[in-house]
């Protein structure tokens, strides 16, 4: 049999195949998920471990959920392409899938909000099927939530802890001279802060043009560029049309400083 990779560059020559893909692949952020399915043996993926699995009662499962599905995939699929190649962009939410020699191309940023909907639920259901938890789903709205309901301490370490674990997305302008340059917000006295969003949703809260770049940056990246004596940003905001929670250069200092 013939190795994965070597199958995903020849995908035109199988039966079948569904290729899911979350996450990035950018050099300083590896986090992603991947389930890569043909007839004979499927495998699951993430940036730590690779499984190989041999059950095709799985893969009959998951044939048959596609096929049930078959007019809603035609329908969000925006590509209509007959050759697909296998996801290697830096950040996709996507799946690819080939069935009764028609080819299926949908990408969950092309979608309308109800064709979200039909997408995320098509998904849990191919993870509810294979057995995966589905943890793609940023826990911090919920931490700050909460600790805004019972303003208590524990609660707010809770939320710092989740802060130094999470990875944003930071929206980019780029000028016409091609320099990038980070999106700020103003809060009511016109203090100037960094953007930093959970989620392409929350992102699109603040600025539904589709053209708009992210990079992806952790806590540690936000500090480093704020706390540099040249930086007149205060602060950055995390969801600011959601969770809607702000940390200024002397919160981050500290939380940069525990151990």
């Amino acid at each position: 049999m013939q190795g994965k990779e070597e199958r995903l560059n020849n995908l035109e020559e199988e039966d079948f195949y569904f290729i899911f893909f979350h996450g990035s692949l950018m050099p300083n952020y590896k986090k992603y998920e991947r389930i890569t399915m043909f007839n004979d043996v499927y495998y699951i993926e993430n940036e730590i471990e690779s499984e190989e699995y041999l059950d095709t009662s799985f893969v009959i499962k998951i044939k048959k959920l596609i096929n049930n599905n078959i007019e809603k995939i035609e329908n969000m699929d925006k590509i209509k392409s007959e050759k697909i190649k296998y996801p290697r962009s830096s950040s996709a939410n996507k799946f690819h899938t080939k069935l009764n020699n028609k080819v299926y191309s949908v990408d969950r940023y092309l979608l309308n909000e109800e064709e979200k909907k039909e997408y995320d639920s098509f998904i849990k259901e191919i993870y509810g099927i294979l057995g995966i938890k589905d943890e793609r789903t940023s826990k911090l709205p919920e931490l700050i939530n909460e600790w805004r309901n019972k303003n208590d301490t524990e609660s707010f370490a809770r939320v710092i802890e989740q802060v130094k674990k999470t990875s944003f997305y930071c929206p980019i302008r780029i000028q016409g001279n091609g320099t990038k340059m980070m999106a700020i917000i103003r809060n009511s006295k016109g203090d100037s802060l960094l953007l930093a969003f959970t989620s392409r949703e929350e992102a699109q809260k603040w600025n539904k043009n589709l053209t708009i770049k992210y990079v992806i940056r952790n806590f540690n990246q936000y500090a480093d560029l704020l706390l540099v004596e040249s930086n007149q940003n205060i602060g950055f905001v995390i969801d600011p049309y959601g969770a809607n929670l702000a940390l200024d250069k002397k919160i981050i200092r500290d939380i940069k400083n525990m151990k």
